[in-house]
């Protein structure tokens, strides 16, 4: 609780020059649940100088302050049980995406060894191959936070091309849209 000596004080704590009685029936009236009732702030004071106390020592502006506060303070605890919640979540999917990607690992060394181990050919299909390293390297990516999809990004500085190249490009983007390039000529 503040003191009067004290520089920062909080609206809700005892304020410079607030008398221990007024302080204790304003801590009758804040500590309320609201909505808050004057006339149960204290039973030693007469609802006149509850009156006279409210507005002198501004309680309901001080309570909202404490309000805010304590909303502040609860905010912050839920955004941290949900950072918690989505740190466990998170470390569960890597768990099962590492797992995973033992598995195929393993896999793809029984695999390596079978087909050392016989001249037959056709023992994996380059198709089934192909499919499984793919998915091996998705989630590889996913492990560690990279993007899944191959992404190119194009430097599209139109202002260094030339008319007759703009002019290109918008065709070749109508044809790909399905639209024809003869439509739009001017």
């Amino acid at each position: 609780m503040g003191s009067p000596d004290d520089k920062d004080v909080h609206p809700w704590e005892r304020q410079d020059g607030e008398p221990d009685t007024a302080y204790q029936a304003f801590q009758g009236y804040f500590l309320q649940v609201p909505p808050r009732r004057m006339a149960h702030a204290s039973v030693r004071h007469s609802t006149a100088e509850l009156s006279r106390l409210y507005n002198e020592w501004r309680w309901e502006e001080r309570a909202t302050a404490y309000d805010r506060h304590v909303q502040r303070i609860r905010q912050a605890e839920r955004d941290a049980m949900l950072q918690q919640d989505e740190k466990e979540r998170l470390a569960k999917m890597v768990a099962v995406l590492e797992t995973t990607g033992e598995i195929i690992s393993r896999e793809m060394a029984k695999l390596l060894r079978d087909s050392l181990a016989t001249e037959a050919s056709g023992l994996v299909r380059p198709g089934d191959l192909n499919k499984l390293l793919g998915q091996w390297v998705t989630l590889q990516r996913l492990i560690h936070g990279e993007s899944t999809e191959n992404v190119a990004t194009v430097d599209a500085r139109l202002e260094n091309l030339t008319p007759e190249e703009l002019r290109t490009l918008r065709e070749l983007h109508e044809k790909l849209a399905g639209g024809s390039s003869d439509d739009t000529r001017h």
